[in-house]
This record gives structure tokens, sequence and C-alpha cells, in this order.
């Protein structure tokens, strides 16, 4: 459990307060599908991708893009599943909850929102593994240096100093990125040389 804060996973009979709509007034899905920097013809991954918010906006937005939402809790992969189905988008596929469901795949983009605090230093080099030399993740997660009443415990989350030497540890190198319209959270570019 090296690098993980959170000492146990994201409880999926909380899934609707990922969607709430509130949470777009501190963290814009509109943005980070723009931090993103998708282009035609790419490979995009969605890892811990929840409830699937967004990895749909991502393949909306980008329909000549191809998206996968993993997740490795089932019931998340359920909800994920039942949405795609009803929005019809045919450059989306869902993934997990094994990893290996995502190994032989080689991609451009990757994103984890939420994410960091969550998982072990062996995910952050699975994500690197399945990211073409080049390819970057990004990553944005509370911190744990903002003051606030909800989300997880301070002592759940990661500075921004400790967040980029995991990154760092795991392989990439890091771009911290100017994100004021992520009052929470810090969002930083890691990249597969």
């Amino acid at each position: 459990m090296a690098g993980r804060k959170q000492p146990q996973p994201f409880d999926p009979e909380r899934a609707a307060i990922l969607d709430d709509p509130e949470r777009e007034r501190w963290l814009s899905t509109r943005r980070i599908v723009s931090m993103l920097d998708v282009r035609d013809g790419m490979q995009v991954l969605d890892y811990g991708a929840g409830t699937g918010r967004y990895a749909l906006s991502i393949a909306r937005a980008h329909p000549g893009a191809r998206v996968t939402a993993f997740d490795i809790q089932e019931k998340m992969l359920n909800i994920v599943n039942q949405r795609v189905s009803e929005s019809g988008l045919q450059n989306l596929r869902i993934a997990g909850p094994d990893a290996s469901a995502v190994e032989q795949q080689h991609f451009d983009r990757a994103l984890g929102v939420h994410l960091l605090h969550e998982i072990d230093d062996e995910h952050l080099e699975h994500i690197a593994g399945t990211l073409k030399r080049g390819g970057s993740l990004l990553m944005i997660d509370w911190d744990r240096d903002v003051e606030r009443d909800f989300g997880p415990p301070p002592g759940h989350v990661h500075t921004l100093d400790e967040a980029v030497e995991r990154l760092r540890r795991a392989g990439f190198t890091t771009e911290v990125l100017d994100s004021p319209d992520f009052p929470y959270h810090f969002a930083i570019r890691a990249m597969r040389p």
C-alpha cells in the first residue's frame, strides 16, 4: 500500500456525490476535458472512472478519439455501463475490474481525478506502462494544504510536493499546471519520457 493515503476505496454506495452539480463550481468538467489536450485519433484512458462522468464528457467532446473508462469496482462499472448504453456513444468502451483489461493498450492521454490518494504506487506504475512514449497523465486531486469542510480528511490526501514525488518515483516527468479554477485541488501533467 505504498503511497496510498485513503485507507479504503471510495464507497460505490456514495456514487451520487460524484455527480453532484455543485461540484462543477470548483471542479469544472469542461476545464478538465480542455486540459487533457485530446486530438482526433488519440486513445484516452480515464483511470478510476467512477460513474463515468469524465469519460463520457471526453467522448462527447472528442468524437474522433477513442476513450476507455477503467475502474476496479464492479458497482462503478455497472453505473458506467448503463450510462454508456444510454448515451449511444460509439467511441467509449468500458474496462475492468482487472487491471489486465488495459495492459495491452497504448494510450496517448490518461486522466486521474480524485485518484492519487486512493491508489498504490504499483497502480501509478501500471498507468505509466499503459501510456505511449510521450503520452501524458493529467492528475487532479485534493490538495492537503487547502482548507475545506468537505471531501476526504486532510490526512487522507497529499500535498502538492508529495504528489509530484510519487509521480516521479513512478517514472513520470511532471509539470504543475496553473489551476485557479480548482480552488481545492492541484493539477499535474505527468509525462512518460
